[in-house]
């Protein structure tokens, strides 16, 4: 599934793949980008549901030249969210019968020939494997996150990439001959993220405390998780974000209000801060689950991570 707010002309200010701030970007939007590598890297003839939430430039005009290839293309009307849009294309998709869901942004570009196939090779020789991400890199190659780690000793982070996600504070590159191999993880980023069905459908989807705030992933992750399953990242498949090349883009999502409610409600439901985290406090609440796989408790006491 796809789910698009505004990635249409004009939203795509600069061209990264050879310098950071490259001027007169083309195309000058994402969908293209998006959309093209989508469609010629992808081995399957799996069922695709895009979602349009409300954008204001020229997105459904330029999702409507590949309609003939969605299953379900849904207009929403005006800018509602992203949790209440992944509910709509994860109705439809459960109702094809797919065996796993996968979702991305529309500011990605797919650039592993069977990247789909990989995943679902994956949940089917890996039956414990609920979540699925993959490396995510620059547009000029440096990598920002293979997985995320929850709960670790920084709060949350990106493994093997920068912790604010700054293309220009990588320090690992990736080229033709880089191989990683898969990591175990908390979360995958939903930027391209899926889930086997079945684990998806155990926690009921995307938590509705989400609406309107950002989160939801990173929620689900631990919430499957916790039913037993693990969040896998997968060193086969990469990916280019190009969230670095954006205007400024405004969501109602991303306000600073939206955003200190989004953290308020993470500590209400998980219990403890996203990016100041007590490490000895997430073990008494939450030892004997799977949350805690990492935290060992020394004979003085005190918990050692031993994680990722």
């Amino acid at each position: 599934m796809l789910v698009n707010f505004n990635n249409g002309t004009g939203s795509r200010a600069w061209d990264s793949t050879k310098e950071i701030r490259g001027k007169n970007p083309v195309p000058a939007d994402f969908l293209t980008l998006c959309l093209d590598s989508y469609f010629a890297t992808k081995w399957t003839d799996c069922p695709f549901v895009v979602v349009d939430d409300g954008s204001t430039d020229d997105s459904v005009e330029l999702l409507e030249r590949y309609s003939n290839r969605f299953t379900h293309f849904i207009k929403n009307g005006s800018n509602v969210g992203l949790t209440p849009s992944i509910d709509m294309a994860a109705e439809l998709l459960l109702r094809e019968g797919c065996d796993a869901i996968c979702r991305f942004d529309g500011d990605i570009e797919f650039i592993t020939p069977g990247w789909d196939q990989k995943i679902l090779q994956h949940f089917l020789h890996n039956r414990r494997t609920g979540s699925v991400g993959a490396v995510q890199i620059a547009p000029f190659g440096g990598v920002l996150c293979h997985g995320d780690m929850m709960i670790h000793p920084k709060g949350y982070s990106h493994i093997l990439g920068p912790a604010d996600l700054r293309m220009e504070n990588c320090k690992l590159f990736f080229t033709g001959d880089t191989a990683f191999g898969d990591i175990e993880c908390d979360s995958v980023m939903g930027c391209l993220a899926a889930f086997r069905s079945t684990a998806f459908k155990r926690v009921n989807g995307m938590r509705k405390d989400f609406y309107g705030i950002r989160g939801q992933t990173e929620d689900i992750n631990l919430r499957i998780l916790l039913e037993g399953y693990q969040c896998v990242s997968l060193g086969s498949v990469v990916f280019i974000h190009r969230h670095c090349e954006y205007k400024k883009k405004v969501s109602r999502q991303d306000t600073t209000d939206k955003l200190q409610e989004s953290l308020v409600l993470w500590k209400r439901l998980w219990g403890f801060d996203k990016g100041n985290i007590d490490l000895q406090a997430v073990y008494e609440r939450w030892q004997g689950t799977p949350l805690t796989r990492n935290l060992l408790l020394n004979p003085d006491g005190q918990v050692q991570y031993v994680g990722p």
